[in-house]
């Protein structure tokens, strides 16, 4: 039993290769994923599941989207985990859940489409580093990020390349417009990677930073780093699992996604990863983070989930215009 972690798809021209043998439909399976927490779930399933090994390859949602697509002809993974919707794009490239899953626990909300997967929740907040600001000074909205005052201080990834980006770019559009977009981002530094703004955090590089809940508490230790729930509202990112087309493990790649959805497994990541909210309905809510009833809960606006193209080339002419 081996799990086989691969650290950046930065080059789509790099390809898989596996020998048929090695590739035995009852014994590897192959997830593309941008969660590092995906390789702990895989290592317990292998301890579950001996004669399974699981490969986890990361990247970002965007590099993985590219590589499924990009393998087509010829697909080498079984399981694709994305913030965005790769099947509105490309619907080919995945197989639909009907007939293939149970998702009769998964909270209808967080389901859009028939190959939607939603395997884990979490609010896109932000954090502050204490030793650059004090508390009683930290903002407690996303209108406040707006304030000249934080220029050059305020850290936040590319929407185009970022799901986290793009839902705090949708939840300041849906609180104040592009004339708060075009504020903050006249504050803030760009990044590629969405948890780039969040290390800057922790290195003390950055006063504040925006992420997604889970990847907030890498660096929140609620001294040093403290998580900021805004309280003019958050948007719940759904990190959405996809079964991929006419992968080498169908049977496999099934069962491993069914899994994750158990309430043992669901219950096991909510306390183990904290900012991982479980899918499920009926699920506990982790007691180390805010419950969502508490939380000003905005949703994902249609506007910004049907016109995203749109919505990336408003913020490519905001950004060019200011920087």
């Amino acid at each position: 039993m081996k799990l086989s972690i691969v650290a950046g798809l930065l080059s789509l021209a790099f390809i898989y290769q596996a020998s048929d043998s090695a590739r035995a439909a009852d014994s590897r399976l192959v997830i593309y994923s941008a969660e590092e927490a995906v390789q702990d779930f895989a290592e317990r399933y292998m301890r579950e599941h001996p004669n399974v090994d699981v490969q986890v390859l990361m990247g970002s949602s965007g590099e993985t989207n590219a590589r499924v697509a990009a393998e087509r002809h010829a697909p080498q993974g079984d399981v694709t985990i994305s913030g965005t919707d790769p099947s509105q794009a490309n619907p080919d490239l995945y197989r639909r859940v009907a007939g293939i899953l149970d998702l009769s626990q998964v909270d209808k909300r967080f389901i859009s489409g028939e190959f939607d997967i939603p395997v884990e929740v979490f609010p896109v907040i932000f954090a502050y580093n204490t030793a650059q600001l004090a508390s009683d000074t930290a903002p407690s909205t996303w209108a406040e990020l707006a304030d000249p005052k934080w220029k050059g201080r305020l850290y936040m990834g590319n929407p185009a390349t970022s799901e986290a980006a793009y839902k705090a770019m949708s939840t300041m559009w849906a609180i104040g417009g592009w004339e708060l977009v075009e504020k903050v981002a006249a504050n803030a530094i760009i990044t590629e990677g969405s948890q780039d703004p969040l290390r800057a955090l922790g290195d003390g590089e950055a006063t504040i930073g925006i992420g997604v809940e889970n990847q907030v508490y890498k660096w929140a230790d609620g001294q040093a780093v403290k998580a900021v729930y805004p309280k003019d509202g958050v948007i719940m990112h759904v990190a959405t699992w996809y079964l991929v087309n006419n992968s080498p493990n169908t049977d496999g790649a099934a069962a491993f996604v069914q899994w994750m959805l158990t309430p043992e497994t669901q219950a096991y990541m909510a306390k183990t990863f904290k900012g991982m909210r479980p899918s499920i309905v009926g699920a506990a809510e982790p007691d180390d983070v805010p419950k969502v009833g508490d939380l000003v809960v905005i949703p994902f606006p249609d506007e910004a989930r049907s016109k995203r193209a749109a919505f990336n080339e408003r913020w490519k002419s905001i950004i060019t215009s200011i920087h």
